[in-house]
C-alpha cells in the first residue's frame, strides 16, 4: 500500500457517528478510505469507510457513496461484503459500516504468489461468479471488477471465501434510481473494462462485469492483467482496437478448457460472452473437470465391483491376484489357468473376443496338502441352468493328486473365482418329470377302463344267472 493520505491519518482516533471508534487505517483508494473501528458501547471490530473530505460536499460523489452502501446490503450473499449502517457525520461526513474481513485481496495474493494455478484459479472465481448472479439479480452491475476488490477471507471454519467489495461506481439498470453516468463517461479500472465499457456508452449490461471476471482470471494465470504494459490513455486505445496478449503465450500449460472460458469471458462482441453469471460459473467449473473418454466396455465390466467375479481366475503358482485401482481384483496375465484358452488374456473374468478359442493341454496340478479326512476329489460342479456367460465360483478340495480335467481348482477361501468347466454331460431335469406325469396319466386311464370292464363283466354274469 502506497503512503496514506493527511487526512486518513487525522480519521484515527475519532468517534465517527457516536458509535465507531476508528483504530486503524486498513487500505486507501479514490473513493475513500477503510478502516478498523470498534463500536464504543458493545466493543466489537468492524469496517468503516469515509469519504475524502475534498468529497464530502459534492453531491454526485455523496450519492455514489451512499449507492455503494444500499448497493452492498440489498445482496444478502456470502460472497458479497455485509454492510451494516450507513449515516452522515456532521464532521467526517458520510460513512458506511461494514464486517471486518480478515485476509487479503486477490491483489495481494497474485502479487505474492506471482501466478496462481488453474485450480485455484476456478476456486476463487466460482464463488464470485455465484455471488454475481445475485448481484446482478438485483439488476445491479459492479462495473469495477478486479482483483483489488475481490478480498479472499476465510469463515468460522478456516476455509477461504472471496467477497466482492466496493459497489462505489456500480449502476442500478432498472428501478428508481438513474444512471449516474452519463454517455461518454469512462467508469472504472481501464484494463479490466469490457470493450463497450471503455467506449463510455451508457447502455452497460451484466456482460460488462463477465468481462472483468475474465480478465481477473487473465491476470491470475498470468500473474499480470491485460494490456499491463501500456499506461492509461494507451490502454483505453488499445481495448478499442486490438484484444491482449493471448493468454496462451503466457501460459503455455494453460488446461484447454479454461483457455476457452476466459477468451469467451473476454470476446471483444459482448454477444459472444456469456449469456449470464450462472452460465459462465458452470462452464468455468466443467473446465476444472479432468476429461472423460467413453467408456470401453471389457473395462466397465473390470471396473464394476462383484461379490461373485472378481477375477479371472485363480493363479496356480502361490501368486495372489493384485488389485487395480478401481478395486476389483485381477490375476496374473503372464500365469496360464488349466480351464483358460491358450493365449487369451482375461481381465475381471472377461476373456478377450479372439477366435479361434483353443484350449492349452492339462497338465499335472500341485497343490497344498489337506487334512486326511478330506475327500479326494469334490464333486464335479453342476453346470449352469441359465445362459449367464460366468458361472459362480464353487469351492473344491484337492489333494496332490492330478485334477480331473472338468473340475475347476478352488482359490483361497478370500477370492471369488470364475469357473471355466465344461457342463457335465446329463439328462435335463425336465424330461423326467414328464415321463412321470405321463406315467401317471397312464395308471389312471387304465385303471378306469379296468373298472368299467370289470363292472360290465360282473353284470353280465349276474344277468345270465
Amino acid at each position: 500500500m502506497s503512503e496514506p493520505s493527511p487526512w486518513a491519518l487525522d480519521r484515527i482516533g475519532v468517534v465517527v457517528g457516536d458509535r465507531y471508534r476508528v483504530e486503524r487505517l486498513i487500505g486507501e483508494g479514490a473513493m475513500g478510505a477503510v478502516f478498523a473501528a470498534r463500536h464504543v458501547t458493545l466493543g466489537k471490530l468492524l469496517a468503516v469507510k469515509l469519504m475524502p473530505p475534498e468529497d464530502k460536499f459534492e453531491a454526485e460523489a455523496a450519492r455514489r457513496f451512499e449507492q455503494e452502501a444500499v448497493a452492498a446490503a440489498s445482496v444478502a450473499r456470502k460472497g458479497v461484503v455485509d454492510v451494516l449502517d450507513f449515516g452522515v457525520d456532521p464532521k467526517v461526513g458520510p460513512y458506511i459500516v461494514m464486517e471486518l474481513l480478515e485476509g487479503e485481496s486477490l491483489e495481494a495474493r497474485i502479487r505474492r504468489e506471482k501466478s496462481l494455478s488453474g485450480a485455484t484459479t476456478i476456486a476463487l472465481l466460482a464463488p464470485v461468479l455465484d455471488a454475481l448472479s445475485s448481484v446482478h439479480a438485483r439488476s445491479i452491475i459492479h462495473r469495477d471488477l478486479k482483483p483489488a476488490n475481490l478480498f479472499v477471507a476465510r469463515d468460522e471454519e478456516g476455509a477461504e471465501v472471496v467477497k466482492i467489495l466496493d459497489f462505489g461506481v456500480s449502476r442500478v439498470r432498472e428501478g428508481k434510481r438513474a444512471p449516474t453516468t452519463a454517455t461518454g463517461v469512462v467508469i472504472g479500472t481501464p484494463r479490466f473494462m469490457a470493450p463497450e465499457q471503455a467506449k463510455g456508452i451508457a447502455d452497460l449490461d451484466l456482460r460488462a462485469d463477465l468481462y472483468a471476471v475474465g480478465a481477473i482470471a487473465y491476470a491470475c494465470l498470468a500473474g499480470k492483467p491485460p494490456y499491463a504494459d501500456l499506461g492509461y490513455i494507451d490502454v483505453i486505445a488499445a481495448i478499442l482496437s486490438e484484444p491482449p496478449t493471448p493468454l496462451a503465450q503466457l501460459v503455455p500449460n494453460i488446461a484447454p478448457g479454461l483457455l476457452a472460458v476466459i477468451e469467451k469471458a473476454m470476446a471483444r462482441d459482448r454477444e459472444e460472452r456469456f449469456a449470464n453469471a450462472a452460465e459462465m460459473r458452470t462452464a468455468l467449473i466443467m473446465a476444472g473437470r479432468p476429461s472423460h473418454t467413453p467408456a470401453d466396455p471389457a473395462a466397465t465390466v473390470a471396473a464394476r465391483p462383484s461379490a461373485t467375479v472378481d477375477v479371472a481366475r485363480a493363479s496356480v503358482d502361490g501368486v495372489p491376484p493384485t488389485r487395480n485401482e478401481t478395486g476389483p481384483l485381477v490375476t496374473r496375465a503372464d500365469v496360464p489357468s488349466p480351464m483358460s484358452p491358450a493365449g487369451v488374456t482375461h481381465m475381471a473374468g472377461a476373456p478377450s473376443p479372439q477366435a479361434p478359442v483353443q484350449y492349452a493341454p492339462q497338465q499335472p496340478l500341485q497343490h497344498a496338502p489337506v487334512p486326511a479326512t478330506a475327500p479326494p476329489y469334490a464333486q464335479p460342479p453342476r453346470p449352469p441352468t441359465h445362459s449367464a456367460p460366468f458361472a459362480p465360483p464353487i469351492p473344491h478340495v484337492v489333494t496332490g493328486q492330478q485334477a480331473p480335467h472338468n473340475v475347476a481348482l478352488a482359490p483361497a477361501p478370500h477370492h471369488a473365482a470364475m469357473v471355466h468347466a465344461r457342463p457335465v454331460a446329463g439328462k435335463k431335469s425336465g424330461r423326467g418329470w414328464i415321463v412321470a406325469i405321463a406315467l401317471l396319466v397312464t395308471l389312471f386311464v387304465g385303471f378306469a377302463a379296468f373298472t368299467v370292464w370289470w363292472w360290465t363283466v360282473d353284470e353280465e354274469v349276474e344277468g345270465a344267472g
